[in-house]
């Protein structure tokens, strides 16, 4: 959050170091050095009111996240579902390997599966996935043998993909934290082996009580066009 931000930032004396790029910001500067990505952000209307249970609510106030319950129920929606495959698909003919980040186990399946019905090249990842299994997805994603990888906790850190051309962000959080780990994953620039621009696909929901959701995006609205 902003103000476990500002924290952190007492605690080094509020010294920020700033590299001198003669007046442009540091993100503008490294797109044209071609070591960032230019993000070019899309936005889909998901849920147009999703009420949360005092429950979730209590969760939600306390970990700044949804809970797995409500990102369950978010997932089984259909037409949100049909929006979000249809973007995917309209990606994919432009030649775009997607990285999708869903709602939940059974979301991410749901999603892959759909595809695949619909002669989509794509695969699942999630925690219940032997090893092996997950390893041979990624590398045929990683060779161009898959279109789409969508996943539910598992590839937003730790994951290189160069050729990742659009990111779909379907699971709503105002984690910054996790955000930033999730779209990170196309940010890469030409010049470190990754792509000139890459698509972003935020999925927004209207979810009562969640308007933490809206300062996140306005925390990085300096990284898209």
């Amino acid at each position: 959050t902003i103000e476990e931000n500002k924290r952190l930032a007492a605690i080094f004396g509020n010294r920020l170091i700033n590299s001198d790029f003669g007046g442009e910001s540091t993100i503008d500067a490294l797109r044209k050095k071609g070591i960032l990505s230019n993000i070019i952000r899309k936005e889909i209307k998901g849920l147009s009111n999703f009420e949360l249970s005092e429950k979730s609510l209590q969760h939600l106030y306390k970990y700044l996240d949804l809970p797995t319950n409500a990102l369950k129920k978010i997932g089984e929606n259909q037409t949100r579902n049909k929006l979000i495959i249809n973007e995917i698909i309209a990606q994919t003919k432009n030649n775009l390997q997607c990285l999708v980040f869903s709602c939940s186990v059974n979301h991410s399946k749901y999603l892959s599966a759909m595809l695949n019905v619909q002669g989509i090249n794509s695969s699942s990842i999630t925690s219940d996935m032997g090893r092996s299994n997950r390893a041979k997805s990624i590398k045929s994603f990683r060779d161009g043998g898959l279109s789409v990888l969508v996943n539910y906790g598992i590839l937003s850190t730790g994951f290189d993909v160069p050729n990742i051309g659009a990111l779909f962000i379907t699971r709503p959080t105002s984690s910054i934290v996790l955000y930033n780990q999730m779209i990170g994953r196309g940010l890469r620039g030409p010049k470190v082996g990754g792509n000139e621009k890459c698509i972003l696909v935020d999925v927004i929901d209207n979810i009562i009580g969640f308007g933490q959701q809206n300062e996140m995006y306005d925390h990085f609205s300096g990284y898209w066009n």
